[in-house]
């Protein structure tokens, strides 16, 4: 979703390209306060959003699909949390030093 929307917000408003996103799921679920927040601080105004499943009439109808392969996104997805988890420890060990200079700024 973060990707749709920082293609969009990069595009010319007159572009003909149209952007959207679909997932391996979609829950129905609120946004989450932190991710509208990083998006609307980058200026991108996420309330239009609509959780929706990739499903292969969607894949049919598009021009271009940044990952066809579901298997792969699934996979990728779960590297990223792996990824995520593994760098916690990192992150609680540092998170005085990051608070102090976003503090500071």
């Amino acid at each position: 979703m973060t990707a749709e929307y920082a293609l969009k917000a990069s595009l010319d408003p007159r572009s003909p390209i149209r952007v959207s996103s679909a997932g391996t799921q979609a829950i129905p679920q609120a946004m989450h306060p932190d991710v509208r927040a990083y998006l609307m601080h980058r200026g991108m105004e996420p309330s239009p959003h609509q959780q929706r499943r990739v499903s292969a009439e969607l894949l049919s109808a598009s021009d271009l699909v940044w990952e066809a392969d579901i298997e792969a996104a699934r996979h990728y997805a779960f590297h990223v949390m792996e990824y995520i988890c593994a760098s916690m420890p990192g992150l609680l060990k540092n998170l005085g030093t990051y608070l102090r200079v976003e503090r500071a700024e």
